[in-house]
């Protein structure tokens, strides 16, 4: 299987090397990654100008290539010019930190897996539950066993994976959920304000985050996670809320 890895965290970061170091046991990789952290950075696409890529030594007998842009843009470029041929498959990680609920508008990790889904190739975004973990080896295992086996679904190129594992011992992981969004995740900067005679300027403080849960279970990804299981999500790119399209027809649409 030929598997294009990319990430936000940059293409330095420990969760790409554990990434590289798993699959490339058993698989055939290419690593096309952000020069440097681009986290949140969403699915930003450079459409005008011109993109800077340096090719670079860090992995034993895999190529790499750093992107000075956005992960989407990395994911883009590689399929479009820089493979000789369109990988089997886009894993995006190992980021560090989760990906769950709204944060997946947010993460530059989704997006550069979006990215591959969109473009037809089947995709799995990974995340590890730690800011702080440098071991990423049971999450690279998981990113593994997931993508063998999703890559013989039939329908796979239908949705894309997200999954998300804990940072806890091995023997503590409960298995596996899938598992729908818990609900929106709320950012609070504490922004600090300051002026001068042009302009005003918010100084990001502590950032707080609250998860306001739309209901309880393990069917939601952060209860699943947080109670030791790897969550996987499938997502999907239609944005359209189709209970509403009924209701909505019957004020809106007029002959």
């Amino acid at each position: 299987m030929r598997i294009l890895i990319s990430n936000d965290d940059g293409i330095e970061a420990l969760g790409i090397k554990a990434l590289v170091d798993e699959l490339s046991q058993y698989h055939e990789v290419v690593v096309v990654a952000p020069d440097t952290q681009r986290s949140a950075s969403s699915h930003g696409l450079t459409i005008s100008g011109s993109l800077k890529v340096k090719k670079l030594d860090l992995f034993d007998s895999v190529e790499a290539w750093a992107v000075y842009g956005t992960p989407a843009d990395c994911v883009h470029l590689a399929i479009k010019k820089i493979l000789k041929e369109k990988p089997d498959l886009v894993i995006s990680g190992i980021n560090q930190g989760f990906n769950i609920a709204s944060d997946c508008i947010y993460s530059g990790t989704v997006a550069a897996a979006r990215e591959g889904y969109i473009l037809g190739v089947p995709a799995i975004a990974v995340s590890l539950d730690s800011f702080v973990s440098s071991d990423f080896s049971y999450a690279a295992e998981v990113a593994r066993y997931v993508a063998e086996r999703f890559i013989d679904d039939e329908h796979n190129l239908d949705y894309m994976l997200n999954v998300n594992v804990p940072a806890v011992d091995r023997d503590q992981i409960k298995g596996y959920k899938v598992c729908e969004f818990a609900g929106i995740r709320d950012y609070d900067e504490n922004f600090e304000h300051t002026s001068d005679d042009d302009f005003h300027y918010y100084h990001l403080g502590t950032l707080d985050v609250t998860t306001n849960l739309k209901g309880d279970g393990l069917h939601y990804d952060y209860i699943a996670l947080k109670a030791n299981y790897v969550t996987i999500t499938p997502l999907d790119i239609d944005l359209v809320h189709h209970q509403r399209l009924e209701d909505l027809a019957k004020q809106w649409d007029h002959d």
